[in-house]
């Protein structure tokens, strides 16, 4: 089963596995506004992960980020 599911600003394609898990692909953008109303983009990419269902919560089995962005802030304290 492959789901795509659309939000206005977030986009998440869902497979199910073999083993009953979920793989899931989602995008992310981070956007840094300065005091003064500038913006830019802080940061981009994807997120990877693999998705279990236990109980009636779903938790994420495990992550990998791909960042399209060739360069952050080296003094970010946020992970990404």
């Amino acid at each position: 089963m492959r789901a795509n599911l659309v939000c206005p600003y977030q986009e998440f394609l869902i497979d199910r596995a073999a083993d009953g898990s979920y793989d899931v692909e989602s995008e992310f953008r981070i956007l840094r506004t300065a005091a003064e109303g500038s913006t830019v983009i802080y940061g981009c990419g994807r997120y990877l992960d693999e998705v279990i269902a236990q109980g009636a919560q779903m938790l994420i089995r495990e992550r990998t980020v791909i960042l399209d962005s060739t360069r952050i802030d080296t003094l970010l304290v946020i992970p990404l």
